[in-house]
């Protein structure tokens, strides 16, 4: 199985057509890699949700599995609210086709994919 992971994306930043563009060349040069699945590795929009399900949709043609890990900046909620915040993502990320590896490890035929777990 081949991966191509990703992450700190910041899409809700790309603000000007220059990181539009240089945003779009890079998903075009993700999907010429032929993955079977991709890995988005946390930090996809920085504050708010708003801006995630455009973003997640520009890589359904990356490859046909796709899964995601919250990042520190994907907890930010703009109204305080990070349960609700959170519940919100999950819904889009799963709209989106995503797998969220937060929830629980995914596995396809012998390969296993789960989230790293820090004990502090």
């Amino acid at each position: 199985m081949k991966i191509a992971a990703t992450g700190d994306i910041h899409y809700d930043l790309l603000d000007s057509g220059e990181k539009k563009k240089l945003f779009s060349l890079f998903l075009e040069k993700l999907k010429a890699e032929e993955a079977d699945a991709l890995i988005i590795a946390g930090d996809v929009v920085g504050l708010g949700w708003k801006k995630l399900n455009e973003c997640l949709d520009r890589f359904r043609p990356v490859a046909p599995v796709r899964m995601m890990v919250f990042g520190n900046h994907d907890y930010w909620a703009a109204d305080k609210n990070t349960a609700r915040h959170l519940g919100q993502m999950e819904k889009i990320i799963a709209g989106c086709g995503f797998h969220l590896l937060d929830k629980e490890p995914f596995q396809s035929g012998r390969v296993g994919v789960c989230r790293q777990l820090r004990l502090v």
